[in-house]
């Protein structure tokens, strides 16, 4: 599966830019607001997968 992690600061329009993200490549779209725990965590998952 493929996954694209946005991140960015309040109102700098993340939201925006993965809701068009999807639309354009097809991908599923999750919006959280994630810990830098969560981040973190995604990180080291796709870094040991590449």
């Amino acid at each position: 599966m493929k996954k694209v992690l946005v991140l960015g600061r309040g109102g700098a329009g993340r939201s925006t830019l993965a809701a068009r993200l999807g639309a354009a490549t097809g991908l599923p779209l999750s919006n959280s607001t994630s810990s830098p725990r969560e981040v973190d965590r995604f990180l080291s998952q796709v870094t040991r997968s590449v």
